[in-house]
């Protein structure tokens, strides 16, 4: 845990230090927006994957028959 913030603190010091020369979109002057829109991004495709993993292409355990022999 102490390394990951150690990696963020650094990440944020060198955007911080190394800016853009120019910024096209305003949101892009915010610091350390990027490592969060990344992040947020991250996070909304696996909850998306694991709800539609669970509610469209998990079947139930009964999906192939109980007791259906040959």
């Amino acid at each position: 845990m102490i390394a990951v913030l150690g990696f963020v603190a650094v990440t944020l010091l060198l955007e911080a230090l190394i800016a853009h020369p120019h910024v096209v979109w305003p949101w892009h002057g915010i610091l350390g927006f990027d490592a969060v829109f990344g992040l947020v991004g991250c996070v909304a495709i696996i909850v998306l994957s694991k709800l539609f993993g669970s509610h469209v292409a998990e079947r139930r355990e009964d999906y192939y028959g109980e007791g259906d022999e040959g």
